[in-house]
């Protein structure tokens, strides 16, 4: 086949020469004549589409065209030339690709052999969103973000819309400090970019970002920043002090900050602070303790021991340093949540489920062991920092059993009663000397003694009626065995003579009988433990002034001794040589003998006293003498009773399931420990 030759461009002379000679060559050949047509010039070029709209810079269109012959018909295989009437506008690449450069209107055009094809090509931009344009970056709290934050109005393409004027608001969308974006937030667009000069943060964090919106735009957040922290000024707390107990850590754990202007913490600062009582609502007595200096570890300090010993409402303590503001913390209260409370003559003490003991009432003998002498009308702390398992009282002294089984007393020492090898006066607890390792304690009137973990019973202190029972009538400076070498399963000591429970379930009593309190059916006096007449089996005794109680096996409660206003509760004011049964029929857990009454707490933790109720030591809202128990009124269920020292006292004082320590009767000295000297006929709630 011979080659095809584009013909078109050319004169219509040269066409026909050109077709002639064409023809004369393909008949010598041998041919028959050409076979296609010659191609028509063009006529025509049509652009698509004719017209379109561009409305994000960088937006792109592509165009097509068609060259067309004078009939219309399309001519294939034709190269365009194509070109924009304003590249400032669009331009256009050799394929017919257009793309938006700015706002106006511009041609675009394709060419072939003098032929031009038209297409309008409108560049509009709409706003589409806002987006910052210069991101906020980390600064100080309270000063001005630099440099200045700037958001643009785009379009779809990202570009800025100059001419869009919206105006434009900034704010906060993380928020990490919870801080405050102050400033000017709001502005309006000029060439498309609003600008924000004064903008701050005072809340130090890492993490910010801001958002723009305006006019019915958003935008994403900016790039995150940091906030930190300023100049250190002042202090604050971070962890303020909560309700705690006495003498324990006050816990979470006290923590101050040191702080900018704004209340950030200065991370980088160890300023030593230290912390201090500022509001003692206890007129001033009250020992706050611990580590109260420490130095700042990344801007906090932490109080992890600090303790106050005082129970009362409305404390605060005080934050200082130098150079910065001081800081007051927010009020909080100390208590005490006892386990166990025991009275003495016109004293009282108890042991807090913590193991911290604690005294109020007379102290002219140091019996409160708080290192002083001064009477107290509501709890003190033993001084020493024991930790205590239990306490007993006699007249003027005191002992406690510590966790470990040492045995510590305080208080008169005339006799020797405190254990230490002495007779010296002690006004804090000093360790019982050459003694074993105790299991209980138990006080009479000048006279203490313990029983050991096996049941060995010892004795010491005054003896002139044989008390400490150990076969002879000498004072005793130390612990001395009770003679015979009985197992005891529990001992009390009363006035002048103490008594015993084996594990026999039998009880012995030794000491002065001057009305039988012995329970031997006598009234003579024993150096050496005697067995109580007549008596069922005994889980438990309590020895008082000048009488003896005791509790059975099962619950019934015996008493024998003096009578006179009743104390044995049997109805009578006979005195009894032997165990009398207690009317009533009640199931006790416990007894307690006291001077002249007597009171005990049932199987169910109900409070029954009965005798002398000359002071409202019975605490039936009366002071009348009761002859069988009444009901204690006005208390919840109690744990535990101890119905006064066997010197005389006129006072009971308990601590219910709940652990809460109430007293009630006689309280010239303050021995009720409610802050009075207010005699109570019910009971009253122990300050605490």
């Amino acid at each position: 086949m011979m080659p095809r030759f584009s013909l078109r461009s050319r004169p219509s002379f040269l066409l026909d020469a050109a077709a002639c000679t064409l023809a004369l060559v393909l008949a010598a050949c041998g041919g028959d004549g050409p076979t296609e047509s010659i191609p028509k010039p063009i006529a025509s070029i049509e652009v698509t589409p004719g017209t379109d709209t561009l409305t994000a810079l960088g937006g792109t269109v592509e165009f097509q065209a068609v060259a067309k012959d004078a009939d219309g018909n399309t001519i294939s295989g034709v190269t365009f030339l194509w070109s924009s009437s304003d590249e400032g506008v669009a331009t256009v690449d050799q394929q017919g690709m257009a793309e938006a450069v700015a706002n106006g209107e511009a041609e675009i055009r394709a060419s072939a052999e003098q032929v031009t094809g038209v297409a309008q090509l409108t560049v509009d931009q709409a706003t589409d969103h806002l987006a910052f344009r210069t991101e906020p970056t980390s600064t100080t709290a309270g000063e001005t973000i630099n440099p200045v934050v700037e958001v643009e109005v785009v379009d779809a393409g990202g570009s800025a819309v100059e001419d869009a004027a919206i105006a434009v608001t900034l704010s906060i969308g993380t928020n990490p400090a919870g801080g405050t974006l102050a400033g000017t937030t709001t502005a309006t667009a000029v060439q498309g970019v609003a600008s924000f000069d004064d903008l701050s943060i005072e809340k130090a964090a890492g993490g910010y970002t801001l958002t723009a919106s305006g006019g019915g735009l958003a935008s994403d957040p900016s790039a995150a920043f940091e906030i930190l922290p300023a100049a250190a000024t002042k202090l604050g707390f971070l962890t303020q002090p909560t309700a705690a107990e006495g003498q324990e850590p006050i816990n979470p754990a006290v923590e101050v900050e040191v702080q900018d202007e704004f209340g950030n913490r200065v991370t980088g600062s160890s300023a030593s602070v230290t912390v201090a009582l500022d509001t003692d609502p206890t007129g001033g007595s009250a020992t706050l303790s611990g580590t109260k200096t420490v130095n700042a570890d990344s801007g906090l300090a932490s109080f992890g021991d600090i303790s106050l010993d005082l129970p009362a409402d409305g404390y605060t303590l005080r934050a200082t340093s130098v150079g910065l503001t001081a800081s007051t913390s927010e009020a909080f209260a100390v208590s005490l949540t006892f386990a166990t409370t025991t009275v003495g003559y016109f004293h009282s003490c108890g042991v807090t489920v913590a193991g911290h003991a604690y005294c109020w009432g007379a102290n002219g003998n140091g019996q409160l062991g708080d290192g002083t002498k001064t009477q107290r009308h509501s709890p003190v702390p033993v001084s020493g920092g024991l930790a205590f398992a239990t306490v007993s009282l006699g007249t003027y002294h005191s002992c406690a059993l510590t966790t470990g089984g040492a045995a510590y007393c305080w208080g008169n020492n005339g006799n020797g009663q405190l254990g230490d090898g002495t007779t010296t006066e002690r006004l804090t607890p000093t360790a019982v000397s050459s003694g074993p390792t105790f299991a209980t304690l138990s006080l009479g009137g000048g006279h203490s003694c313990g029983m050991t973990a096996g049941g060995t019973a010892y004795c010491w202190g005054y003896n002139p009626y044989g008390q400490l029972g150990d076969g002879t009538t000498i004072d005793r400076h130390t612990p001395a065995a009770v003679f015979g070498g009985p197992t005891f399963t529990t001992v009390n000591a009363g006035l002048f003579h103490t008594c015993g429970v084996t594990t026999g379930d039998i009880a012995y009593c030794w000491g002065y009988n001057n009305f039988g309190q012995l329970g031997d059916g006598t009234t003579t006096d024993r150096n050496t433990p005697g067995v109580v007449v007549g008596g069922p089996p005994f889980a438990t005794v309590s020895a008082g002034t000048f009488h003896s109680c005791a509790v059975t096996t099962n619950g019934a409660a015996f008493c024998w001794g003096r009578n006179n206003v009743g104390q044995l509760g049997d109805g009578t004011t006979i005195q009894r040589l032997t165990p009398a049964a207690v009317s009533g029929g009640l199931a006790f857990a416990a007894v307690s003998a006291g001077s002249s009454h007597t009171c005990g707490t049932t199987t169910g933790d109900a409070p029954y006293c009965w005798g002398s109720n000359s002071n409202g030591q019975l605490g039936d809202g009366t002071t009348t003498q009761r002859h069988t128990p009444v009901a204690v009124l006005g208390a919840e269920g109690f744990a535990s009773l101890s119905a006064g020292s066997p010197q005389g006292s006129a006072h009971t004082c308990g601590v219910t399931v709940g652990e809460t320590a109430y007293c009630w009767g006689l309280n010239v000295q303050g021995q009720l420990g409610d802050g009075t000297t207010t005699q109570r006929v019910t009971p009253v709630l122990v300050v605490q």
